[in-house]
């Protein structure tokens, strides 16, 4: 047997004992599969648009500020991946761009103590409120909680997305951030009600948020302007980032991220750079416009779809990005059904989806949610928003995200095999007799491997069917490329149960045949 090796000579004549190391046989283990966050920061501690590790929310508080975008969105993804490779990419706050805002008029006088439970984004500030006090001492009391600008509010170290001006109880609420994305922040009193021991202190109301009859909150609204992701592509690089949690969804930005994960050669997907993973966002929108919004019918693309919401979209998107990220890495197949969004809120039952709702946004290609008795937002069936072929017709082919992330998981090993095994060897044809030990491989050798790998998913139910895969797998050397092999790999993925139908027949008496069958 002949004994091919890497350094040693084979004209060594020094005695004695030589030894070199190989572990192109022990090589392996799993990918790293990193999340991304991308979002705006308030303040100068961060250099817009360099991707920068984030290691817990207090670094995030540190860079971005508390209460700004990204610091919430860290702080909402992390309460759904603890135990993650976490970066982000900060925008700087927009220039051009106009920050959302709301009016609450605040109008009488309290007759008694009392707390107004106020939830801005979310997030519960409790105003305490004195016998006696007017409108105009309690919107103060609002406007020094948050701050009347950045600089008081990054004095005060907010948490909240918001600022406040009072002029005699008229009270201007103001995102922080400059853009659409304000719009979804939203506002309301008593969110946990008479459960949660919340109620106005008597006397004191609030026009814009009645506590019987009407929606009983409202959105900031006039927020324009989004950051510019023409250059993602080039900011990202071709570092590897699985699960990107994204805020924005306007058309332009759909675009970008579409073309960013491409399966064309330029896009992640594609068979130059192989980076694979998706984008995650979020909608907090009316089960109308959820139903009817018009995606970038992308199989690399999530979108959640909610409607009254206290938490705003961006947030809800790093949550949905983080509870689906730290699932997929551990089974790619494995459906995301009912996993919790820790950290948001649920809607209020008059504002929940019903069946045929949930039924057309998920047609749509938007994912939807389920409550459960506790309060909790689960995920009913997480989609991409691919719904249709080129030529405009249904294709349910990329309909699950688990299909893309277990073609993402297969093809990612598949790689790490074929460098570790291949980086080095020589291809000849079946049958040439060469010497055992030499550094040669033949694509019956390489087909056998493959097989041999695909058993091993079998066995982790990330696939099926390995005889027949066995089969149609052809692994060819290049008729014109004496140096290249062609392999046609034709998994069948495993698939999640989506739907148990049974019918029910039921008998008042079993028949005189029901009994003989039996």
């Amino acid at each position: 047997m002949a004994v091919s090796f890497s350094y040693i000579p084979n004209d060594v004549i020094q005695p004695l004992f030589y030894a070199e190391v190989s572990n192109a046989k022990a090589a392996g283990g799993s990918a790293s599969r990193p999340s991304l966050l991308v979002g705006q920061g308030l303040g100068s501690a961060f250099t817009a648009g360099i991707p920068i590790r984030i290691l817990s929310s207090g670094l995030a508080n540190t860079l971005f500020r508390p209460g700004s975008m990204l610091a919430r969105m860290v702080r909402s993804y992390l309460a759904n991946d603890p135990i993650c490779e976490l970066w982000v990419v900060p925008f700087a706050d927009l220039v051009a761009g106009v920050a959302a805002s709301a009016i609450l008029h605040i109008t009488g006088t309290a007759t008694a103590a009392g707390v107004l439970a106020l939830y801005l984004g979310g997030q519960r500030l409790l105003v305490p409120i004195a016998s006696g006090d007017t409108a105009t001492i309690i919107g103060g009391k609002i406007q020094t909680a948050l701050g009347v600008d950045e600089t008081t509010a990054a004095g005060l170290g907010s948490t909240f997305p918001v600022l406040a001006s009072n002029a005699t109880g008229t009270v201007t609420l103001t995102a922080r951030h400059k853009g659409s994305v304000g719009n979804s922040i939203d506002v309301r009193v008593n969110y946990l009600g008479a459960a949660g021991s919340e109620a106005l202190p008597p006397g004191v109301a609030i026009t814009e948020l009645p506590t019987s009859g009407g929606e009983p909150f409202i959105h900031l609204t006039s927020g324009v302007g989004d950051p510019d992701l023409s250059t993602i592509g080039a900011i990202l690089g071709d570092r590897r980032y699985n699960f990107v949690g994204n805020p924005y969804t306007a058309s332009p930005a759909l675009a970008r991220w579409q073309a960013e994960f491409a399966d064309n050669p330029a896009g992640r997907w594609g068979y130059a750079r192989r980076l694979y993973g998706g984008v995650w966002s979020a909608l907090n929108d009316t089960a109308v416009n959820l139903a009817s919004f018009t995606t970038s019918n992308d199989p690399h693309h999530s979108i959640f779809g909610i409607e009254g919401c206290p938490n705003p979209a961006s947030e809800i998107a790093a949550a949905y990005c983080g509870a689906s990220a730290a699932s997929l890495r551990v089974d790619p197949a494995r459906p995301l059904n009912t996993l919790v969004l820790n950290g948001i809120l649920a809607p209020h039952p008059f504002d929940q989806f019903t069946y045929t709702d949930r039924d057309l946004i998920l047609k749509n290609g938007i994912t939807t949610p389920m409550i459960d008795a506790a309060g909790n937002v689960r995920i009913q069936r997480a989609v991409t928003t691919y719904t249709k072929n080129a030529y405009g017709a249904a294709d349910a082919s990329f309909r699950d995200v688990t299909t893309p992330y277990t073609l993402d998981f297969l093809l990612t090993e598949q790689e790490n095999l074929v460098t570790n095994q291949y980086g080095r060897v020589k291809l000849v044809d079946d049958g040439t007799p060469v010497a055992p030990g030499m550094p040669v491989v033949t694509p019956s050798a390489i087909k056998n491997a493959l097989v041999a790998q695909y058993k091993g998913w079998e066995r982790l139910a990330l696939v099926e069917n390995s005889e027949v895969f066995k089969k149609l797998l052809r692994v060819e050397r290049d008729a014109a490329d004496p140096s290249r092999v062609n392999v046609y790999f034709p998994p069948d993925l495993a698939n999640g149960l989506m739907v148990f139908a049974a019918l029910s027949e039921f008998r008042l008496q079993y028949s005189p045949s029901d009994m003989a069958a039996a």
